[in-house]
Formats: structure tokens, C-alpha cells, sequence
């Protein structure tokens, strides 16, 4: 690929970039959903996490058709551990472009808070602290798929080029932002097929005002040092306001089981009996 070479650091060698279909990556990922697996109740997911996906996936395609794109955005390094011995890893990112001389390094956030601005997410920094070991040039972008009503945002426009971005300096990790308006955004994937559920981005708007007043009630109460045990019960709990009955009404009463839960859970029968 251009522009990139495979250094070889003390701690770090064998940098390369890879794409979703790589065999080792795919182990890996594989490894990280056994190590984490847990099963969650159906109400713990927000609809800002379920939209963020099909987003995503937008946010990509909108990309693509500036030609700049590259398929291969998972880092893939190996790294010198504990018992000095090289051990592989990877690093997934949302996109990557090439543009003149640049390697652009980026993050989708799907979110009604603006702290999305604040910095550069770790992800995306570990990215470009590895190549840079490489010694090629990267820039690293942050698009914030802004869900909240009142906060100014920059109009959707189908040319990718055509929207510039903010600079924001983060000492050793300088990076830029954009802003950008969700329903512009959300509109163009359903246009292009990639949406399916055209109901999905009104949940969320919805969800981010309930969160945004959540958020201020609570902010109030500490701000005039009223005690926990005196808070309204809701107020008390985890910002969590997606109820059951409204995320079965959405998406089916009797979601399928994705088979590696399956798997697991035969695994596990078996290993009990």
C-alpha cells in the first residue's frame, strides 16, 4: 500500500494494515466475544448504541464514494509482552482515507453529548501512536453523528469533500471534528439502502432528549446539594431510560439467538453434566 512501510521497533514490528476478512483477525475477534461473553437483558441497550451500527456503516459508505477510502482499516501489529515474547494484535477503526500524503485515521461517535469533542478517543490515538512507528503521516478525525436538538451542528451534504472539519489542538494528539447533523446523515443511508428501519433515528432523538433532561434534573439537585436519599427514585438510577416493553414493541418480541450464544450455552450444559 502506499506510503506505508512495516518497521520494525524495539517492541513493536510487523505493522501492517488488514481488512474485516483477515483470518487472524477474525480469531481474535472470536476470542475477545468468548473472554467477555455475558448475557444482557434486553433493555440495557440504548437506541443511540442500536442506530450507531447502521450509522457507522453510513458514515463509511459516505466516504467510499470520494474514492479515498481504503477497505483495509484494522492495524495489525505484533507486540513484545511480559515474557518477551511477540504477541499480535489489532486495532479496528471505523474508516481510513488516503489524501494527499495523509493517512486519515477515524472515529464515528453516536451521541447527544458534546464530550465527544473534548479529545481524541484512546482507540484512535493507540492508532496513531503505532503508525507513526511506520514513519508515514496520519491525521486523526472524529465524526460526530450529533443527536442532541439544540446544539449547532454542520449541514449533511452527499460530497464528503465538501465539509470541512475543526481542528482541535490535543497536545501530542491533535485531531478535527466534525460536527454533523444526525438526521442529514440518517436520511442519506436510507436513501442508500443501508438504513433499514426509518423509525430507528426518531427512538433515538427521543431518547436523547429524555437523556438531556435526565441529565439536568440530576445536575440541579447536586448543584443545590440535595441529598441522594431525598432524589425522586428515578433520578437515583443509571442512565438507562430505554424500557423493556418499549425495546420489544421495536424490535419483536422474541429476538433470534445469535449462534455463538447458542454454542456457549451447550458448551457450557455439557461441561456441567
Amino acid at each position: 500500500m502506499t506510503g506505508l512501510k512495516y518497521n520494525i521497533t524495539k517492541k513493536i514490528k510487523n505493522i501492517r494494515l488488514v481488512n474485516t476478512d483477515n483470518e487472524d483477525y477474525r480469531a481474535f475477534i472470536d476470542n475477545i466475544k468468548l473472554e467477555a461473553y455475558h448475557f444482557r437483558r434486553p433493555n440495557q441497550r440504548k437506541f443511540a448504541d442500536i442506530i450507531s451500527n447502521p450509522i457507522e456503516k453510513t458514515v463509511r459508505y459516505w466516504i467510499e464514494q470520494s474514492g479515498l477510502a481504503i477497505n483495509e482499516r484494522i492495524i495489525s501489529y505484533e507486540k513484545l509482552n511480559r515474557n518477551s515474547v511477540y504477541q499480535k494484535h489489532f486495532n479496528e477503526l471505523d474508516f481510513i482515507f488516503y489524501n494527499e500524503g495523509k493517512y486519515w485515521l477515524g472515529e464515528v461517535k453516536v451521541s447527544s453529548s458534546l464530550k465527544a469533542k473534548h479529545q481524541a478517543s484512546s482507540q484512535l490515538k493507540n492508532a496513531k501512536t503505532i503508525l507513526n512507528k511506520s514513519e508515514i503521516n496520519t491525521e486523526l478525525l472524529m465524526v460526530h453523528v450529533n443527536l442532541s436538538s439544540e446544539d449547532e451542528v454542520i449541514e449533511f451534504n452527499d460530497d464528503f469533500m465538501k465539509i470541512l472539519p475543526k481542528l482541535y489542538e490535543d497536545d501530542k494528539y491533535p485531531f478535527y471534528y466534525l460536527n454533523i447533523d444526525a438526521k442529514g446523515i440518517f436520511q442519506y443511508g436510507v436513501k442508500c439502502g443501508i438504513v433499514k428501519d426509518k423509525n430507528l433515528l426518531l427512538n433515538a432523538l427521543s431518547e436523547a432528549d429524555q437523556l438531556k433532561l435526565f441529565r439536568a434534573n440530576r445536575q440541579s439537585l447536586i448543584e443545590n446539594d440535595v441529598p441522594r436519599e431525598e432524589w425522586p427514585e428515578h433520578l437515583k438510577e443509571n442512565e438507562n431510560i430505554v424500557d423493556k416493553e418499549h425495546y420489544m414493541r421495536s424490535f419483536g418480541k422474541s429476538p433470534q439467538e445469535n449462534l455463538f450464544a447458542q454454542k456457549l450455552k451447550e458448551a457450557l450444559n455439557n461441561k456441567i453434566t
